[in-house]
């Protein structure tokens, strides 16, 4: 998993080694590295002031961590399966999370407190997840090929797009 920084000076990494990395863009001198604790790294997104980078575990949690430091400020439990994704809302005010269980989660990105887990939509996997502009809907990519577009304030889905025959293993 790769994310950079919003303002282009830093490049987080995380790997299966369960390592989270820090690099300076411009010289690739490696910042500092610490263990992810949660089995490996499968999802990165750095929050749009670029203070906080969400780290997808294997063990099914989402670390919210400091992108200077990479101290863990809150753990968020609720996935039964490894995270396969992560986004921050444009304003930051939410990020959302995708599961190998089958789930998508919203969640405050100050508190860690849980805001909804959407419901039907995905059958499989959600594997890839992004917000649109403007906050309000995101879209969730699964493991049989289809998008599922939510309203993140209301939890109702907006839109099922189909045409992949498999996994869809990015949405941006």
């Amino acid at each position: 998993a790769v994310a950079f920084t919003p303002d282009g000076t830093r490049l987080l990494t995380g790997a299966g080694d369960d390592t989270l990395r820090a690099w300076d863009a411009t010289t690739g001198k490696e910042l500092w590295r610490v263990a992810a604790s949660g089995k490996g790294v499968t999802a990165l997104a750095v929050s749009p002031d670029g203070r906080t980078v969400a780290v997808g575990t294997w063990a099914g949690v989402v670390q919210l961590r400091d992108a200077v430091t990479g101290a863990v400020r809150l753990a968020l439990g609720g996935h039964e399966e490894n995270v396969t994704a992560v986004a921050f809302a444009p304003d930051g005010r939410w990020l959302a999370s995708g599961s190998g269980d089958d789930t998508l989660r919203l969640w405050d990105a100050a508190t860690g407190k849980e805001s909804r887990a959407f419901e039907g939509g995905n059958d499989y996997d959600v594997t890839a997840v992004a917000f649109m502009p403007g906050d309000r809907r995101l879209v969730a990519g699964d493991g049989e090929g289809g998008l599922t577009v939510w309203d993140a304030e209301t939890g109702e889905s907006d839109a099922a797009i189909e045409g992949h025959r498999t996994t869809v293993t990015a949405v941006v």
